[in-house]
């Protein structure tokens, strides 16, 4: 029988706690990482950082319009099928527009309709979104000619999630959220971190 230490990380053996001379010298190995939205992520698998450039319309958009289809994210999990941590998400807008905007990530790639016009997605295909990310225009950072927003555990990030069937992939749509901003093609480019 061993009790465990949550304080120390350290394993009693039944002869300390028992006084009986039964189990001795044990080693346990480390307590295992949980995912705390207020500090700093832990995770036990290395971490991965996949980087994301949607192909966009280069054109003006209005309120509510889709952005981008939903584009792979390869490798995300560690291994196919296995859930894993969605941990950040770094976002540069290099058409210097800093609007709000939807990030959705998916373990499909359904179409979520026509650039350019009010997403169209169905009913079952909206069952491949694994979580949705607002981006708030008070959350872009103005670095001159480009903005960014930076997103981890401590803006709440930190959901399970499962790549697509068979893979270690998961997919990114993009929506307007407000304003009427104006894109290039791969004006937005994205860093996705998984643990």
């Amino acid at each position: 029988m061993l009790m465990y230490s949550p304080d120390t990380s350290l394993a009693v053996s039944a002869a300390t706690w028992l006084g009986v001379s039964v189990l001795t010298d044990m080693s346990v190995p480390a307590t295992p990482a949980l995912i705390n939205p207020n500090s700093a992520a832990l995770v036990s698998a290395p971490p991965r950082l996949i980087d994301v450039n949607p192909t966009m319309n280069a054109q003006a958009y209005t309120a509510g319009n889709l952005l981008a289809n939903p584009t792979v994210v390869t490798g995300g999990a560690r291994v196919a099928d296995e859930p894993c941590y969605w941990l950040s998400l770094e976002v540069t807008d290099e058409d210097d527009q800093g609007v709000p905007l939807t990030i959705y990530l998916l373990d499909g790639n359904p179409s979520f309709g026509t650039i350019g016009a009010a997403p169209t997605i169905t009913d079952a295909n909206a069952r491949n979104i694994l979580a949705r990310l607002d981006i708030a225009a008070a959350d872009w950072v103005d670095l001159g000619g480009v903005k960014q927003a930076s997103f981890g555990p401590q803006t709440g990030l930190g959901k399970i999630v499962k790549p697509a069937s068979a893979t270690a992939n998961f997919y990114l749509a993009v929506v307007n959220g407000t304003g009427a901003p104006t894109f290039t093609a791969n004006g937005l480019r994205f860093r996705v971190g998984f643990g």
